[in-house]
C-alpha cells in the first residue's frame, strides 16, 4: 500500500461533504507545510479537552441553557436556534458553560462520516448560556500559543480524519471519536501565531481562487479539480438524459406508438372479458375471494388516448391476486434457509438484487405463517408502503418460491403474459401520479384497494409481446448507455486521486 493511501482515504471521505476542490486543496496544502514547519500534537495546544453535559429537565433555581447536539454543528458555523433548551445548576454552567473559540468535535454519531466534524464557537450576546452535549468533545485552544481558527482548519483537513480508516471504536451502533489518537495527532505548527494567522489567510485566498503569480501549484490544483468537475457534471447530465430516454420509450410502449397494431391481432376487450370469466371461475371454485367492486373508470384518470383495439381497465381486473407481504418476527429471518426472503431494499433500478444483504426464512414459516405473502416467478412487486413509492421488479425464476415484506404489494395477472407488459407499465408510473393528482393518497403510501382500482392501459396479448419485446432490446441499449457513463464518472474520480498522489510525490 502507498504511504499515501490513508490520507488518500480519508480525501475520499471528506469530499462528499467538500467537494472536491476544497478537500484537495486542505490535503495538499497541510502536507506542504509539514515540509517547512515542525509538528505540535493537538493537546499540546489545548488548555483543556473534556466531554459536555445533556443537563437535567426544569427544577427551581436552574439556570436555563441551549444545549448544542451534533446536528447543530453545521458546515461553517453553530445553529444556535434549534439547539435544544435545558437546565443546569451554576456549579454546572461554570464547569460547562462555552467559551469564544472553543472548538467542538462530534465524537459519537451513528453515521462515521460526522465522526470527528468540528466547528469553532464564537460567542452571540443572544445566548450567554451554551453547553455542548456528551455526545460532543470540547477543545479549548490556548490561544496565546494557537490562532484557532488554524487549529480548526486543520480539523477539518484530511489529515485530521486519517483516524477513521486506521483505528476506530464502535459500541452499540455508534462511531466514537478515539479521542487519545485523535489528540495526538500533530499538525504542522510555526511558533509565531501571527504565521499561523497568515497562513490561515493563505488558505482562505487559495479557497477563494485568489492566486498570486507565485501561487502557481495551487492554480494547477484548481485547474485538476475543477476539470473533474466539468466532466462530471457533464456525465451527470448524459445519466440525466438516459433516464429520460428510458421514460420516453416506456411512455410510447403504453399509449401504442412503440410498435404497430396488427388488425389480426384479438382486441384487448375480448381478452378482458375471458380475463374476467376466468377469475369468475376461479371464484366459484373457492380458489380465489371475490373482491369489493372495482369503481367505474372516470375520464380525468385516463392520462393518454390509446388504440382502438386496447381498453382501459382496473389492475383488479386483470390480477387474481393482489396482496401485500407479511413481516416474520426477527428470529424467522435468517443469513441461510429454504425460502429467499425480499425487502424494498432488495429492488435497484427495478430489478431484484438478492445479492445485497440476502435473507431467507425456513419452509414452514413460509408455508404456514408467512403463506399469503408467497411470491413467483412471474409475479410483479411494487413498493406501496413509504418513499420512494413505485419501486418495481419482476420475480425472476433464480428459485422457485419467494416471500415478502409488509411494504411490497404483489400483482400476480390471471395470464401469465400479461406480467412483462404490466412490469413496464409500473416502471412507467402513470397509475401513481394519477393516484396522486387526484389527491387519493393522503399519506407516504398506497393501499392495497387503491393497488387494485389503479388503471391499465390493455393491449391486445399478441402486441403486449411485441411491445415486451422491443422495450427488452431498447432497456438494454440504455443499460449500456448508463454503464458507460457511470464508468466515465468513476474513471474521473479515479484520476483526481491519481492526481493527488502524484502531487504529494511531487511535493
Amino acid at each position: 500500500m502507498s504511504s499515501y493511501q490513508p490520507l488518500i482515504n480519508a480525501f475520499n471521505s471528506l469530499r462528499k461533504r467538500d467537494g472536491d476542490y476544497l478537500t484537495l486543496l486542505k490535503a495538499l496544502y497541510f502536507e506542504t507545510l509539514k515540509d517547512k514547519y515542525p509538528t505540535k500534537k493537538i493537546s499540546d495546544l489545548l488548555l483543556e479537552s473534556k466531554g459536555g453535559s445533556w443537563g437535567n429537565e426544569n427544577f427551581e433555581n436552574s439556570i436555563k441553557a441551549k444545549v448544542l447536539r451534533s446536528p447543530d454543528i453545521r458546515f461553517g458555523f453553530i445553529d444556535f436556534e434549534k439547539a435544544e433548551e435545558r437546565f443546569f445548576t451554576d456549579k454546572e454552567i461554570e464547569n460547562f458553560n462555552l467559551r469564544d473559540n472553543d472548538i467542538l468535535v462530534i465524537k459519537s454519531n451513528g453515521s462515521l462520516d460526522l465522526v470527528g466534524k468540528s466547528q469553532i464557537l464564537k460567542s452571540n450576546s443572544a445566548f450567554p448560556y451554551v453547553v455542548a452535549s456528551n455526545f460532543l468533545l470540547v477543545l479549548r485552544p490556548d490561544t496565546e500559543e494557537v490562532y484557532p481558527e488554524y487549529l480548526d482548519l486543520f480539523l477539518k483537513s484530511p489529515q485530521a480524519l486519517i483516524w477513521r480508516f486506521d483505528e476506530q471504536k464502535t459500541t452499540t451502533g455508534l462511531r466514537n471519536l478515539n479521542t487519545k489518537g485523535y489528540l495526538s495527532l500533530e499538525m504542522p505548527f510555526p511558533d509565531s501565531i501571527e504565521e499561523q494567522k497568515k497562513l490561515y489567510d493563505d488558505f482562505q485566498r487559495y479557497k477563494n481562487q485568489n492566486f498570486h503569480e507565485r501561487d502557481d501549484y495551487y492554480q494547477k490544483v484548481f485547474t485538476a479539480s475543477n476539470s473533474k468537475e466539468n466532466l462530471t457534471t457533464e456525465l451527470n447530465h448524459q445519466l440525466a438524459l438516459v433516464k429520460e430516454l428510458r421514460q420516453a420509450y416506456l411512455r410510447e410502449a403504453m399509449q401504442g406508438k412503440l410498435v404497430p397494431q396488427n388488425s389480426a391481432d384479438e382486441p384487448a376487450g375480448i381478452l378482458l372479458e375471458k380475463v374476467k370469466a376466468e377469475k369468475e371461475k376461479l371464484v366459484a371454485e373457492k380458489r380465489l375471494r371475490r373482491d369489493k367492486p372495482l369503481l367505474p373508470i372516470k375520464s380525468e384518470e385516463i392520462p393518454f388516448e390509446i388504440p382502438s383495439n386496447w381498453t382501459w381497465c382496473r389492475l383488479g381486473e386483470i390480477c387474481g391476486f393482489i396482496t401485500k407481504g407479511t413481516t416474520p418476527n426477527t428470529n424467522k429471518i435468517t443469513a441461510k434457509g429454504d425460502i429467499p426472503y425480499l425487502k424494498v431494499y432488495n429492488i435497484v433500478q427495478q430489478k431484484i438484487d438478492f445479492d445485497y444483504k440476502p435473507q431467507f426464512i425456513d419452509k414452514e414459516t413460509h408455508l404456514k405463517v408467512l403463506n399469503r405473502s408467497r411470491v413467483f416467478p412471474n409475479d410483479v412487486l411494487m413498493n406501496i408502503v413509504e418513499p420512494p413509492l413505485g419501486k418495481v421488479a419482476i420475480i425472476p425464476n433464480t428459485y422457485p418460491e419467494w416471500n415478502i415484506n409488509q411494504a411490497l404489494a404483489i400483482f400476480r395477472p390471471l395470464v401469465k403474459g400479461i406480467s412483462n407488459y404490466l412490469y413496464h407499465y409500473l416502471c412507467e408510473g402513470s397509475s401513481i401520479r394519477i393516484i396522486r393528482t387526484l389527491g387519493v393518497v393522503g399519506q407516504d403510501n398506497i393501499s392495497l384497494e387503491q393497488s387494485r382500482n389503479m388503471i391499465f392501459p390493455l393491449p391486445p396479448l399478441a402486441e403486449q409481446e411485441r411491445i415486451v419485446a422491443k422495450l427488452e432490446k431498447l432497456m438494454k441499449f440504455c443499460d449500456e448507455l448508463e454503464a458507460n457513463i457511470r464508468q466515465g464518472i468513476k474513471n474521473a474520480d479515479q484520476l483526481l486521486q491519481t492526481a493527488l498522489k502524484e502531487a504529494l510525490e511531487m511535493k
